[in-house]
């Protein structure tokens, strides 16, 4: 492998760079032009929305020129596993929104590599300068070492750091998709694994993902991560009114066994409305 390090771009820390930086997603391009059709999507806590809340920009302006070419491409397949978990709610919505559906089914997804993703996506946000930051750190920054070997794979995510998911267990009215991005920040001081950047979520109806990137406080009340659970097993989706169930699986290696999940029982509504369609 070359030890050539590319100034410019954010995993040069590793070595092995090649000679031409390309423009990078900071979220894979295919979740965003997914995402952008024609439903609800906002970005939030990013330094170039007016206000509160942005509604998606188009996907060719959320790039920059940040990983080489080599770098990139060797995290390619975790797009593939942001893009399988949508997939996973999109036929969520199609199964409990046709009547002539019923019956069981279950739907897998790598766990890590989706963690992994996440964690891209946050690394894309600060070497992008697309962060929110205190008074004294640089608009762009370089992740650390040790969280660029867990993105590649390198090493695993230190605990307690990694993916959270809270939801909304009982009765979940089938209304319009809403898909919300996030980045939160530490406005007191350096806590985190990641300077400045303590976490980033991806809100999909009333489920919010977290990637948690800082030590947690033992009573998380009022943060982000309040009723979360770590790792989360699996989400099983029931319909209110036939018998019909999908289950979506997370897969850990730190518990392929199983553990806690979210139970969620569809409601239909007057007018609902499902992702959209896939081709």
């Amino acid at each position: 492998m070359s030890s050539f390090k590319h100034p410019k771009c954010y995993a040069s820390a590793l070595g092995g760079c090649s000679k031409t930086v390309t423009a990078e997603h900071f979220v894979s391009r295919s979740v965003l032009e997914f995402l952008c059709d024609g439903f609800d999507v906002e970005f939030k806590g990013f330094p170039w929305q007016e206000g509160d809340r942005a509604r998606c920009p188009s996907p060719a302006s959320l790039t920059g020129k940040m990983l080489c070419s080599r770098h990139n491409s060797d995290l390619h397949s975790l797009d593939d596993e942001a893009l399988a978990l949508f997939h996973a709610f999109d036929r969520v919505h199609k199964t409990m929104l046709d009547d002539t559906r019923s019956g069981a089914s279950e739907i897998r997804i790598k766990g890590e590599l989706f963690e992994r993703r996440v964690l891209k996506a946050a690394f894309g946000f600060m070497a992008s300068g697309n962060c929110r930051r205190r008074e004294g750190l640089p608009r762009k920054m370089h992740p650390p070492l040790p969280m660029l070997e867990v993105l590649f794979g390198l090493r695993p995510m230190p605990q307690p750091f990694g993916l959270f998911l809270a939801g909304p267990p009982g009765e979940h009215p089938m209304g319009r998709t809403h898909v919300s991005l996030q980045s939160f920040f530490d406005k007191n001081g350096p806590n985190a694994a990641v300077p400045n950047l303590v976490a980033v979520g991806c809100d999909v109806d009333q489920f919010r993902f977290r990637l948690a990137l800082c030590q947690l406080p033992s009573d998380r009340t009022g943060t982000p991560f309040e009723n979360a659970l770590y790792h989360p097993h699996h989400l099983s989706f029931v319909h209110s009114g036939r018998p019909c169930k999908v289950k979506v699986l997370l897969d850990w290696k730190d518990s392929p066994h199983g553990g806690y999940g979210f139970d969620v029982h569809f409601a239909p509504t007057d007018k609902p409305s499902a992702f959209p369609a896939l081709n």
